[in-house]
């Protein structure tokens, strides 16, 4: 082990030796080279005819030995001293004093030895990044302020040894000083950027790492001759002019300076700088210039040279800015295109200017279409309004920067959400310029965080709302019907036999009943009401703004809307479903509980419910049960088909009549300020059922559900149609009426031979058909009622006059209903009671309106009940109506007293 220690360790003593031995001879020969180089470019002074003693025209040795230190060290400085003590040796006949050459020795030495500690050092000058700031401080610090530290001695010694005058100083000063800086600017970039790396190689030193200089376009060959070419013509011309004098086309000099320059930046002004001061040289002494005319052209190359640098950095340095901004584009456009943030430029103008691939790949647009578009167009409609207001504030300066999402339709009209964070870009004088957005595509977010949201309030089976959206629900509805005097329903629904399904057929048939049971509850209750799964096969029915029905009662009065709802219920399961290759038939258990009469709060309005519920299942299946004020449940379901099945024998269906209003003829201008007058204002009546059950009136809401699904409806209807036109057959044989309204449902309307019954009917009756009016329902139109449109049909073809009823509570289109020969619309009495105190109402009942004026088609409002409706109507254009604002619905006898004692118009 020891044997193996000793002998690396004299392994590494040798490499050491070696090393030193190495860098000596290094050190040596760079010493030897340098000392005979300087000496025989200072030999050089002397080759020139116009030429003062010790003034060189351009001096070169200064160059030599800044390139010196600035490549192998400021350690070599010393050797500028010893060159020129030798210089003493190899030029023993020199006219400079001993003392001068070693003063003036010395003083170069610490020159620039100075010059190169500043520039390696705090500066950090590296001539291969050819930066200006390099240039600059090489031409500033080594080649104007070391060699006029090192020319200042020199003429010190002369005018201290009385060679020259005191006076003479400035000028032997700067004689000395500018053939050294010319002969250095122009040599020494040439030299540091071209042969410092050569000699560092060449004597075995580290090669410093060369840094990647962005380059201009290289010329062309043509144009590189023509540069070339203008060079030596002009430098030609200029010398040659003028003989031995200053040279006086030197200006043009300028013009194939500033091409090269320009292009070809800093390397092309250093080559150019170092040929053309060689050139000049060569010229000067070829024509014999004097003394005076070399120093005008010493000046004159001197300030050529630091121009054409100054110029050439400006050059590279705005080449290596574009360059590194191409880099910068091409990173950023690599990073656009693989990043999940799409980044857009949007003009003041709204549209898009710089679209990612990404984006477009996104709409499935192209980018030329999406250049063409406003970036608000690519957003869905509802969201183009505040898309635009945010740019907008961005480009007048009220916000530096908007977050927004917003909903976008891709060219295939699925939707897609962009988060946008949107920020103003500005130009160097700080105006806007564009609007600079980050697009972050969030639409599975969204749609995660939107079905989130829909499970928390819907059943995930059924698609109903679940019970935490009735809890929501039921304390607005309540507060609502507080403050209204109006009434809540709660119709609870249990499947009858539910279990017996899951156990036979297995659990996914009874989910796929539990399905079709969802689907027919929301058919059967109203468009505003809430359907609702509560657990396993409960369901219920949040009924709300549920207003008294005409009444004689003290109290109630709002069972009719709970128990139509049921009714429909129960109609809705009479057909069978089909589930698992099998037909099953589900009926179903229903509990009612009505707020304010049956309970205070929400809880206890469902509890109540379920407890109806509870009652019903235990009179059997398919049951309606109704909560009682007092707390007991008392049955309504059979008892009222019962009741229903002897009302007609026991007279107790009545037709009551309601007046229809001219309303403009009904205005009187008053000294208060004008009111409704009947006078001169009826244009007709409209016919309505009634049913005076245990001395309550009742509407048809309550009772027409049970006297479709019994088929009591065809005795019924024909009874109340023939009731009115008699009446009315009356009344316009005294001249006290023009115009008879009556209602027909859609059970009325798809019986068989339906309108050849009521033709008849006024035929007998001796009643013109255009002076009826068939009030018919919306639906009527909508698909699966085509029996009930061949009646309509049938009944307009003969002259009866076709009005919709309820116009704008459901959901068919005009041109539908156009088509069945349509004369007028009765627009619903929801909307009318909400016309002034709910700009939505009023705004749908103005295009219900005007839609009716455009398919030329007469428009009566229904349920007007005070003044400022009606003036709200009148507004609006509606020209007739009815409610009680003008009259009740009336018995017979009392609107017969009513149309007597007017004028009928």
């Amino acid at each position: 082990m020891n044997i193996v220690n000793g002998s690396r360790v004299a392994e590494d003593a040798s490499s050491a030796r070696a090393g030193r031995l190495a860098r000596c001879a290094r050190a040596v020969a760079i010493s030897l080279f340098f000392v005979v180089a300087w000496n025989a470019l200072d030999a050089l002074k002397y080759s020139f005819s116009a030429v003062q003693p010790g003034v060189p025209p351009w001096y070169l040795p200064p160059a030599l030995s800044l390139f010196l230190i600035l490549t192998f060290g400021v350690g070599y400085a010393p050797l500028v001293f010893v060159a020129q003590a030798v210089s003493l040796i190899f030029d023993p006949s020199s006219p400079r004093h001993t003392g001068d050459v070693l003063l003036s020795g010395a003083a170069a030495t610490l020159a620039y030895g100075g010059a190169g500690y500043l520039l390696q050092g705090p500066l950090r000058y590296d001539p291969l990044k050819r930066r200006i700031r390099d240039v600059a401080n090489l031409v500033v610090i080594a080649g104007l302020g070391a060699t006029l530290i090192a020319s200042i001695p020199s003429a010190l010694y002369a005018a201290a040894s009385g060679a020259i005058a005191w006076a003479q100083l400035p000028t032997a000063v700067g004689d000395s000083w500018i053939g050294r800086a010319v002969g250095t600017v122009a040599i020494l970039p040439l030299m540091m950027v071209y042969a410092a790396p050569f000699a560092r190689r060449i004597t075995g030193l580290p090669a410093v790492r060369e840094t990647r200089v962005a380059s201009l376009p290289p010329p062309t060959r043509l144009e590189t001759v023509g540069q070339v070419t203008a060079t030596a013509v002009t430098l030609t011309l200029a010398y040659a002019a003028t003989g031995r004098e200053t040279p006086s086309f030197l200006y043009l000099y300028f013009l194939p300076l500033a091409w090269i320059v320009m292009r070809r930046g800093l390397a092309g002004a250093i080559v150019v700088n170092a040929g053309t001061d060689l050139a000049a040289m060569a010229l000067s002494e070829s024509f014999g210039y004097t003394a005076a005319a070399i120093i005008d052209i010493q000046q004159f190359m001197l300030a050529v040279t630091l121009t054409s640098l100054l110029l050439g950095g400006i050059v590279s340095a705005r080449a290596r800015a574009e360059h590194r901004l191409h880099i910068a584009h091409e990173q950023l456009a690599k990073a656009e295109e693989t990043s999940s943030t799409m980044v857009l430029h949007v003009g003041l103008d709204a549209r898009c200017r710089k679209v990612p691939p990404a984006y477009c790949a996104l709409l499935g647009r192209t980018p030329d279409d999406v250049r063409t578009m406003r970036l608000a167009e690519l957003a869905a409609p509802d969201e183009r309004a505040a898309l635009e207001l945010a740019l907008h504030r961005l480009i007048v300066g009220e916000t530096d920067a908007v977050d927004i999402q917003a909903r976008f339709i891709d060219a295939a009209g699925q939707r897609l959400w962009l988060r946008l964070n949107m920020s103003i870009a500005r130009d160097v004088n700080g105006q806007p310029e564009f609007v600079l957005v980050f697009a972050h595509d969030v639409t599975a977010q969204r749609i995660e965080s939107e079905e989130v949201a829909y499970l928390a309030y819907h059943d995930a089976l059924t698609g109903l709302p679940n019970r935490s959206m009735l809890e929501e629900h039921l304390a607005p509805a309540l507060g609502r019907a507080r403050r209204g005097s109006r009434a809540v329903a709660a119709v609870f629904v249990d499947l009858d036999g539910f279990k017996e399904i899951n156990d036979t057929l297995g659990h996914a048939a009874g989910d796929s009943v539990l399905q079709v049971v969802a689907s027919r509850l929301r058919r059967s209750a109203r468009a505003t009401d809430l359907v609702v799964r509560l657990a396993g096969d409960e369901f219920l029915v949040l009924i709300t703004d549920i207003e008294r029905a005409d009444t004689t009662e003290e109290s109630g009065g709002y069972e009719h809307v709970p128990l139509a709802v049921a009714a429909n219920i129960h109609r809705s399961l009479e057909q069978p479903m089909e589930t698992a290759g099998s037909e099953v038939l589900v009926r179903a258990s229903v509990g009612i509980s009505i707020f304010p009469s049956d309970a205070q709060d929400g809880e206890a309005l469902v509890r109540h419910a379920d407890e109806a519920m509870y009652l019903a299942k235990r009179e059997g299946t398919g049951q309606t049960q109704i909560f009682g004020e007092s707390g007991h449940a008392r049955a309504r379901g059979e008892t009222l088909g019962v009741r229903l099945f002897h009302a007609a024998e026991r007279r107790e269906f009545v037709v009551y009549y309601q007046p229809i209003v001219d309303l403009r003829a009904a205005w009187r201008d008053t000294p208060h300020g004008g009111g409704f007058q009947l006078a001169g204002a009826i244009v007709g009546v409209e016919a309505l059922l009634r049913w005076s059950d245990r001395g309550t009136l009742t509407t048809p809401q309550a009772f027409l559900p049970f006297l479709e699904s019994n088929g009591l409806i065809d005795s019924v209807g024909a009874w109340a149609n023939l009731e009115a036109i008699r009446q009315a057959a009356s009344w316009m044989a005294d001249g006290r009426l023009r115009s008879i309204s009556i209602n027909l449902s859609l059970a009325e309307l798809a019986q068989p031979g339906k309108a050849a019954r009521l033709l008849a009917m006024l035929r007998d009756a001796r009643i013109d058909p255009r002076s009826v009016v068939v009030d018919v329902p919306e639906s009527v139109s909508t698909e699966g009622h085509q029996r009930a449109e061949r009646t309509v049909r049938e009944l307009a073809g003969a002259g009866v006059r076709v009005a919709v009823d309820d116009f704008g509570s459901g959901s068919s289109s005009i041109s539908a209903i156009r088509g069945l020969g349509t004369a007028s619309v009765k627009i619903d009495r929801t909307l009318i009671a909400h016309i002034t105190d709910d700009e939505s109402s009023a705004s749908i009942v103005a295009t219900l309106l005007g839609l009716a004026a455009n398919l030329r088609m007469g428009a009566v409002a229904e349920g007007i009940e005070t003044e400022a409706q009606c003036l709200a109507l009148m507004e609006f254009g509606c020209l007739m109506g009815q409610g009680r604002l003008f009259a009740p619905p009336l018995p017979a006898e009392e609107m017969g007293r009513l149309l007597a004692g007017v004028q009928v118009v």
